[in-house]
């Protein structure tokens, strides 16, 4: 999982534009992930690939 989280991480603080942001993210419920908070998702491999998933969307413009 720690593998998982960095990854996560590195890519929300990316899309974020801090890690701060991108923390503060990790920790809230997410609309866009079925109300889930990305933190518990990130250990279970189909939330990871959601999270990448909809980070990459919100990188492209698709979500803001």
């Amino acid at each position: 999982m720690a593998f998982q989280y960095a990854k996560v991480l590195e890519h929300a603080t990316t899309v974020f534009g801090t890690l701060r942001l991108a923390e503060e993210w990790l920790a809230k419920p997410c609309r866009h992930l079925a109300g889930n908070i990305p933190l518990d998702l990130v250990g279970n491999p189909l939330g990871f690939q959601a999270i990448e998933d909809y980070l990459e969307r919100v990188e492209l413009g698709v979500y803001q």
